[in-house]
Parts: structure tokens; sequence; C-alpha cells
């Protein structure tokens, strides 16, 4: 599992596994978004991937709730997550066969 740590007060996270968001002009919400769908492809077995899937679940919907984002912005961000998961899915699959 990848985790985020916070390197410096108000320089954005650093992702432990060698990813550093640190200075990234890209807002927060979407490097945090795109560190959860990277915890969807990475997943070391089927219980990592259903907990980033909630993770990832549980934020987006936090963030359509919190009216951060629209109805069609949700949509797009679930169809994609749902793709990762697929295909970490089918990887998994693979590996325990």
């Amino acid at each position: 599992m990848i985790l985020a740590v916070e390197s410096k007060p108000g320089q954005g996270m650093t992702l432990r596994g060698g990813l550093q968001f640190d200075h990234s002009p890209v807002p927060l919400v979407d490097q945090e978004r795109t560190r959860l769908l990277l915890e969807m492809k990475n997943a070391a077995d089927f219980y990592d991937l259903h907990f980033a899937i909630a993770e990832h679940s549980g934020f987006v919907r936090g963030l359509f709730m919190a009216m951060q984002i629209s109805a069609p912005v949700l949509v797009v961000f679930q169809v994609e997550a749902r793709r990762v998961a697929q295909v970490a899915a089918d990887r998994l699959s693979l590996v325990t066969q």
C-alpha cells in the first residue's frame, strides 16, 4: 500500500514508493485522487484492492457532497476508477492462478 506523508507543512505530499508531489502545480485534490488510483493499480492482493476502491469511492463521493465537483465529473471519476480497478483485478487474478 502506498502511503502519503507530509514532508513539510504546506509543501504538498510525498508518496512513499518513489513518487513525489512536492512543489507540484497540481491541486491537492487531484494529487489525492491520483494517489488513490495508484493504490488501486498497485494493490498487492484483493483485500488491498477493495480497500483502495472503498477509499477512492468515499473520497470522490465526499467531493460531490461538498459540492466541489458536479454530477457529470463524479460519473467520470467513477468510470475511471472502475477501469483501473478492473485492470488491477485482472492482474491479481492472473497472479493468484
